[in-house]
């Protein structure tokens, strides 16, 4: 039989009798206890204490309170993580009342953040330009939005020779990756997608460097690196016509073909021209 909440002054040990019409359907107790549940969310750690429950969660997560007792809920962050905040009806630091049961859930994020990122393209090895780099970067401590505003590219020549890096600008943040939401759980990390083009590297080998800036730490708190090698251009060209030592007239056609098999795309010339001896 379902539990009934009979209050309304109604001492605890008294007998309810329930009758449909005049038949006794049969005899409860009221209710005198309320369930509560302390749950945690969020990427850090931390434990919940309830008094005077003796809950500590930690071990002890749920246990029945008197009714309309009042409760103190208290959240206690680890070593490196905060709490941020309650979740549940009626939940909050300080006294809750029993008048119902209760489930509430504590959430604790990392003090420095727990950031999350891909550099997707380009793959390390030769590359050539117009250059993309492009992945996704999220901060899955942040309580709103993708925990990422701002995503930064820099290019350091020649690694580990010392050599300044040139920054090659900040990408265009925000585009849409459904599968990094569904990765991570929440829909609020699909819109996390970065995008830079650049064409301004000479021939050289690179690490490239990706920021993120967090929005739950105000700083960039993560990077991720990448080994290209910008190659130098690889003509071949050819002069079918005249052949070696023609005799030619004084209007003669010049034919052949030329490309540079470094060109991203196309044939990798765009123009050419013959010099007088």
């Amino acid at each position: 039989m379902s539990e009934y909440e009979l209050r309304n002054g109604t001492p605890a040990w008294q007998v309810a009798y329930l009758y449909l019409g005049s038949r006794l359907l049969g005899a409860v107790r009221p209710v005198t206890t309320a369930r509560l549940t302390v749950t945690k969310a969020g990427w850090g750690s931390g434990r919940v204490m309830a008094a005077p429950a003796a809950l500590d969660c930690g071990a002890t997560c749920t246990a029945r309170i008197a009714l309309e007792t009042a409760v103190t809920l208290t959240a206690a962050p680890d070593a490196g993580s905060v709490f941020t905040t309650w979740s549940g009806t009626g939940c909050t630091d300080g006294p809750v009342t029993m008048s119902v049961a209760r489930t509430c859930t504590a959430t604790f994020q990392p003090v420095v953040g727990a950031p999350r990122m891909s550099i997707d393209t380009p793959t390390a090895g030769v590359r050539v330009q117009p250059l993309q780099i492009a992945g996704w970067a999220i901060d899955v401590a942040a309580a709103t939005g993708s925990g990422v505003d701002t995503v930064h590219v820099w290019a350091y020549p020649n690694p580990g020779s010392g050599t300044p890096p040139l920054f090659l600008g900040a990408a265009t943040y925000g585009g849409d990756r459904p599968d990094v939401g569904a990765a991570f759980g929440d829909a609020r990390f699909r819109y996390s997608s970065y995008s830079l083009t650049t064409t301004a590297l000479a021939p050289n080998a690179y690490q490239l460097v990706v920021y993120a800036h967090s929005t739950f730490t105000g700083t960039f708190n993560l990077a991720q690196t990448v080994d290209i090698q910008i190659p130098t251009t690889n003509p071949a060209m050819s002069i079918d016509t005249p052949g070696n030592w023609a005799q030619v007239g004084a209007t003669f056609t010049i034919a052949g073909w030329a490309i540079d098999r470094n060109a991203p795309s196309g044939v990798g010339w765009t123009r050419w021209t013959s010099m007088p001896n």
